[in-house]
């Protein structure tokens, strides 16, 4: 794990929580404040590593490397390859997503040359909505070295602690780390207080999008890498809320049968702002209602390019409120998965919800449409329907793009 010790970009640099008089301008020595003695405080970032990989230089004959490279001189083989052999701390905060776990090395240090007394330290966590008190991991793992208080903190000696937080949420978080201890040139409790602001960002951005059928609601979900390294979404899930409980997937995962370069085949890998589509089958559950429904959340868990792991649930998924209307159509019979271009035969019926008879014409309007189109007849009369009766009709459906898509404007 990479981690450097000073506040970098993204990180506000720490400041005292009330400013100095403007008289008091001069600098005092390191590990002293005027005639008192106080600690200095050091926060790491602690993350895994992040994989820079530099441009591919030209292999093959010198006279060609030497062309692109001018008075370069290199000699460049087959085996050459495009990663360095250094290992780089990091020179920035770096960038930090929702899902992903916030894990910081917090230090007080003792500059000085006498002891302190009584020093404490603790670590909090703040966001817009939330406080979080964080705790040392290594305690919980039964470390030795987990220790965020003693009686006598020597010179040159330092008190650390480790914390890790699972974030949940957008935008700017801080953390404030206290120190309390003893001066020995006073008799009075002394409290130091640091701040360090960074913002936590969306990894994916997750749009759905609901259609109701006569007998389930048809979900399709659309996310997009909105970071700027690649990253592998691991699974899609759609987590329903009562009384919905059975959700099938419209596009299952294969069976790799054990293979593990079929299982990583069957992953699914987002350069940044591309898009992957998947779909959700939830059968109909509950009395009948005229407003929406709330259907549940979609669970996206993703994977960076070095491991870094992340959970990200979505908004709700609900469902439009249904219209009234004295007549309508719906799809009786068509393929479950149809090809780009390729047309197809779908039956659809065409229900009159009124109580008097009546003599309807089918028009499809494909100047409106979009994803599908009908082709050969768009308008055709149909037979007369009955009050509370209905008639089906077969129609010539051409796919015009790919993913979910409704047979509308007829």
């Amino acid at each position: 794990r990479a981690a450097w010790a000073r506040a970098p970009h993204g990180m506000a640099q720490p400041q005292a929580p009330h400013a100095a008089p403007a008289a008091a301008q001069a600098a005092p020595p390191q590990g002293f404040a005027g005639d008192a003695v106080q600690p200095m405080v050091r926060v790491m970032r602690l993350y895994k590593p992040q994989l820079n990989i530099t441009a591919p230089l030209p292999c093959g004959d010198d006279a060609v490397t030497r062309g692109v490279h001018g008075n370069a001189v290199l000699s460049m083989h087959s085996d050459d390859f495009a990663l360095s052999q250094m290992l780089l701390l990091p020179e920035s905060f770096g960038d930090i997503y929702v899902g992903e776990t916030f894990s910081a090395y917090i230090s007080a240090v003792n500059g000085s040359d006498e002891s302190l007394r009584n020093v404490s330290l603790n670590a909090r966590l703040q966001t817009t909505n939330s406080n979080y008190d964080l705790t040392d991991v290594r305690a919980s793992s039964g470390s030795s070295a987990s220790l965020v208080n003693t009686e006598n903190l020597g010179a040159e000696s330092s008190l650390d602690m480790v914390v890790r937080h699972a974030l949940s949420t957008v935008g700017t978080h801080t953390l404030r780390v206290t120190v309390q201890y003893m001066d020995p040139r006073s008799p009075d409790k002394k409290t130091m207080r640091k701040f360090y602001r960074f913002n936590v960002m969306n990894p994916v951005s997750i749009r759905n999008k609901v259609l109701d059928t006569s007998d389930a609601y048809l979900v399709q979900c659309q996310i997009t890498n909105s970071t700027k390294s690649e990253q592998v979404v691991r699974a899609v899930t759609l987590k329903p809320f009562p009384p919905f409980s059975n959700v099938v997937p419209l596009m299952e995962d294969r069976d790799v049968g054990g293979n593990a370069l079929e299982a990583y085949d069957n992953l699914v890998l987002l350069r940044p702002e591309e898009t992957y589509s998947c779909a959700f089958r939830v059968p109909m559950a509950g009395p009948p209602s005229d407003s929406p429904r709330y259907i549940g959340q979609v669970q996206v868990e993703w994977t960076s390019s070095m491991g870094e792991t992340g959970t990200l649930l979505s908004d709700n998924v609900v469902s439009t409120a249904p219209s009234q209307r004295h007549f309508e159509l719906s799809v009786v019979e068509a393929p479950r998965d149809v090809m780009l271009g390729v047309p197809f035969l779908t039956q659809v019926k065409v229900a009159n919800k009124t109580s008097r008879s009546a003599q309807l014409q089918l028009q499809c309007r494909n100047e409106d449409a979009t994803g599908l189109v009908v082709t050969g007849r768009t308008f055709q009369n149909l037979p007369q329907i009955e009050g509370g009766g209905s008639v089906t009709a077969e129609l010539t459906v051409f796919p015009l793009a790919p993913g979910l898509q409704s047979l509308s404007h007829v």
